[in-house]
């Protein structure tokens, strides 16, 4: 259903997409995907919707966050009182069809004649470890250095 998904959660509990809630919804026990640190990077709405299908397009977002991204989770909603779906994704831009059919949702009203609309679609991202950089070899031998002139001055006071 999405472009480069390669793990869905369907909510069992969070029925809103609010962002003025501490925490997030999407980071409420038990959390999407066991995550409970998701931080919000954007929101599409249906700029380029067709409400069943379409396109995502969120590299600018992504790559104005000033921390190395981990994870990244589309999270789609159709109107008021919807479950939330979300998918971990690998890409920022791609296309997408609604999640929201019979065969995700059995006993929903109103989704028997065909998949819903999808109001919006809600990107966040999971803050990555900071890089580890190498210590250069320059480095080493700029120590073993140090450390020679060291022991060539204790050797000379010593004598």
């Amino acid at each position: 259903m999405v472009d480069s998904a390669y793990d869905c959660t369907i909510s069992d509990n969070f029925d809103q997409d609010f962002l003025n809630t501490d925490p997030l919804t999407v980071n409420m026990a038990p959390g999407f995907f066991d995550v409970t640190d998701w931080m919000f990077v954007g929101k599409d709405k249906k700029g380029k919707m067709e409400g069943q299908s379409g396109t995502f397009d969120f590299t600018a977002a992504v790559e104005a966050l000033s921390y190395s991204v981990d994870k990244l989770m589309l999270v789609f909603k159709d109107g008021s009182g919807t479950t939330l779906v979300g998918f971990l994704v690998t890409e920022t831009a791609g296309m997408w069809q609604s999640p929201f059919t019979a065969d995700n949702f059995p006993d929903a009203p109103g989704i028997r004649g065909g998949p819903k609309d999808v109001s919006h679609i809600s990107l966040y991202a999971q803050e990555g470890e900071p890089p580890v950089v190498p210590l250069p070899a320059a480095g080493w031998l700029l120590l073993a250095g140090v450390g020679g002139l060291v022991a060539m001055r204790r050797k000379r006071k010593d004598a």
